[in-house]
């Protein structure tokens, strides 16, 4: 028990180096060019700086240092009428 409440400081990714992660840091504060998804991020790191990242360790690496997290659309009912939608807009 005593080796998990330890003080000691957290290891430095060596993979993702200070300049991926201040390109990560651009890119995803960008409103114009932001990643699609983690894969995504995975295939820019690869097609920028050339270093293979494993999809689950830069998943975790985003979420710890950028809190990112996955964005998905509300459901739509079924039965949804487009054209009253578009009629209560006009209104409104």
């Amino acid at each position: 028990m005593q080796g998990l409440l330890t003080d000691k400081p957290k290891k430095k990714s060596k993979i993702i180096t200070k300049e991926i992660h201040d390109g990560l840091s651009k890119r995803l504060n960008s409103n114009a060019h932001g990643f699609l998804g983690y894969w995504d991020a995975q295939q820019w790191v690869l097609s920028q700086y050339n270093v293979d990242v494993k999809y689950h360790l830069l998943r975790q690496y985003l979420i710890k240092h950028f809190k990112t997290k996955l964005k998905s659309p509300r459901k739509s009912h079924y039965k949804k009428d487009d054209q009253a939608v578009n009629t209560f807009l006009k209104t409104t």
